[in-house]
């Protein structure tokens, strides 16, 4: 038994509309979603940097982690 599905061209263009608008809405989520726990990262390692916790009770999430400037970098050379 072969099952075979008929679409006409009004209901392609629909579903290719709702395709785009869910991916659309997808990737603006994933990017509120970065930029949210980016901003957590700032905040909890910008407070662990002005008040260092007690020894090996820091969040290895902090590693390597520095404030953001908008200061242009040195040249290097």
């Amino acid at each position: 038994m072969k099952i075979v599905i008929h679409l006409r061209p009004l209901h392609v263009l629909a579903l290719s509309a709702a395709i785009l608008v869910a991916g659309y809405g997808w990737q603006q989520h994933a990017s509120q979603a970065e930029a949210q726990r980016q901003a957590d990262i700032d905040a909890k390692c910008g407070a662990q940097a002005a008040l260092p916790p007690e020894p090996l009770k820091r969040s290895l999430v902090c590693v390597g982690w520095s404030p953001k400037t908008d200061q242009q970098l040195p040249a290097r050379g």
